[in-house]
């Protein structure tokens, strides 16, 4: 039941990893979680929720977009002023 407390769960470095690598070859959320559970012996070794992988996994996306959407609005703005 430690698992379920918020002050004691943690995404792991390797934890952490594990999901931007699947995320790449794009595998669903819910599989990447099932997977590590499986590996885990079950979602109460974890260590986290699956809320917890999911916040991350969308953390990690608005981060990529917001780098692409001011990298595009950047280039556009340039080739702008170029012209």
């Amino acid at each position: 039941m430690v698992h379920l407390i918020a002050n004691q769960r943690r995404l792991t470095e390797v934890a952490k990893s594990q999901i931007v690598g699947m995320q790449a070859h794009g595998i669903a959320t819910s599989k990447i979680v099932g997977y590590m559970a499986g590996m885990a012996g079950g979602y109460s070794l974890l260590g986290f929720l699956k809320k917890d992988v999911y916040n991350y996994a969308d953390k990690m996306r608005r981060i990529k977009i917001a780098d692409g959407d001011a990298n595009s609005a950047l280039v556009y703005l340039e080739g702008k002023i170029l012209s």
